[in-house]
């Protein structure tokens, strides 16, 4: 079978990894080297962990405009646009479709199928399939004699759930197919996991999650989200120098807002703690940072010149590099936050509910401060303004943490002793 026309880019020349055996394909929804939000972030943390061990192909499934390039690390990338799936209107229709959900059928490309069934047994050591969007494509490849990893980047069945309670308004249609889809959706994230040859976690939390709820044979490995340090050498320079100097702080939140544990988050901080601090008349800015800005935060800053939103952004670098403190008010939601390792990574003191902070080596009033209630967020925001040398000594055990558990390197020793449990590396 003729495999279709699709967009691909070649490297005539050596990958970064060429001298190693190993061979990786890829299979994500991103751009190999976008670097907005924590899913793509991951990605990329893998992409040059893989690449140091050999050559690595990607197979991406998503934005039908996506310009092929040339990417660092990246020996073949070959994209399928993500197929324009009619909208079902007739109720109860996804109970009709077996074995599917429509976060995995969004992403169902048939050629991208047709592609993968086209490969010879022993073109790759191994696939590493990126999120439960795509999970449709592990057993094809499992079907062809590669050896798969499923990496979690959450518990879906489980965030889903606090997703419905963000929506615990929305209208009586969806209050009634919700249930059933998040059911399904379990279901589907059960039988990727004991489908794949080996299964990542972004935390111990999470592994112990998956392994108590889905019972897989297969390894579940602890591969954590990491940061690049040397990305964020130049913020956390600045931050220090700033920090000493004693520069009022902003308060900062980063997130994707499509995610909606983020709008909560980030509309608690702009309507509750902030009008809460100038009632104690303690006047800061605060900023919003990410792509997805809703209609709602829109409006909070157009009615309030102390707030800024700014919609997608090349790099958080430069947000990070201005006197800050990150405040992370998230009750919501699953998997280990990208942002506060970001934050930590340039030693930007961080504010955070334990439910934002799971999953991660967090110490109350050591490389984070803790609160739960807007009082509480309020009382430790005054204390940081009010005292630099704890601001500066708070984000330094940050960057600490980051150093020791969640750089690149940390993240490139665990895949190389998650792969070697399945006989992939040594």
């Amino acid at each position: 079978m003729k495999t279709p026309r699709t967009p691909c880019w070649r490297n005539a020349g050596p990958s970064q990894g060429e001298s190693s055996s190993m061979r990786s394909l890829i299979i994500t929804r991103w751009s190999p080297d976008r670097s907005d939000g924590g899913g793509a972030l991951r990605n990329l943390q893998n992409l040059r962990a893989l690449s140091a061990l050999g050559t690595v192909d990607v197979l991406s499934v998503g934005d039908p405009e996506e310009v092929v390039r040339p990417v660092e690390g990246v020996a073949h990338w070959v994209h399928f646009p993500k197929p324009e799936l009619p909208r079902i209107r007739i109720p109860g229709a996804w109970f009709f479709l077996p074995h599917r959900h429509p976060m995995t059928h969004g992403y169902l490309n048939r050629d991208a199928l047709v592609h993968i069934a086209a490969l010879k047994r022993g073109t790759y050591d191994v696939a590493v399939v990126e999120e439960i969007s795509l999970a449709s494509y592990v057993a094809p490849l499992r079907a062809v004699g590669i050896p798969t990893v499923f990496d979690a980047h959450n518990i879906e069945a489980r965030l889903r759930e606090d997703v419905d309670r963000i929506r615990a308004g929305a209208k009586l249609r969806y209050r009634l197919r919700q249930p059933f889809l998040n059911a399904r959706l379990g279901k589907v994230e059960g039988r990727v996991v004991r489908k794949a040859s080996l299964v990542w976690a972004c935390s111990a939390l999470d592994a112990d999650l998956l392994r108590e709820t889905y019972h897989p044979a297969a390894p579940v490995a602890v591969v954590p989200n990491t940061v690049d340090l040397a990305a964020m050498a130049k913020a956390c320079a600045a931050q220090e120098r700033q920090t000493l100097q004693g520069d009022d702080p902003a308060l900062l939140y980063i997130g994707t807002y499509a995610y909606p544990p983020n709008v909560v988050a980030a509309m608690r901080l702009v309507t509750g703690i902030l009008p809460a601090l100038r009632a104690r008349d303690t006047a800061l800015k605060a900023m919003l940072v990410g792509r997805g800005a809703t209609a709602e935060m829109y409006e909070a800053a157009g009615a309030d010149p102390d707030i800024t939103v700014t919609g997608a952004v090349d790099s958080v670098v430069p947000y990070l590099s201005q006197p800050c403190i990150v405040v992370l008010p998230i009750t919501l939601g699953s998997g280990t936050r990208l942002k506060i390792l970001e934050a930590f990574a340039a030693g930007c003191p961080v504010i955070s509910t334990a439910k934002g902070a799971e999953g991660l080596d967090i110490h109350d009033g050591k490389n984070i401060v803790i609160a739960e209630s807007d009082a509480d967020f309020v009382a430790a925001i005054e204390r940081l303004v009010k005292d630099p040398e704890a601001r500066r000594r708070i984000g330094k055990a940050g960057y600490q943490t980051v150093n020791n558990l969640y750089s690149w390197a940390v993240a490139s020793r665990a895949i190389k002793d998650g792969l070697a449990l399945i006989g992939v590396s040594k």
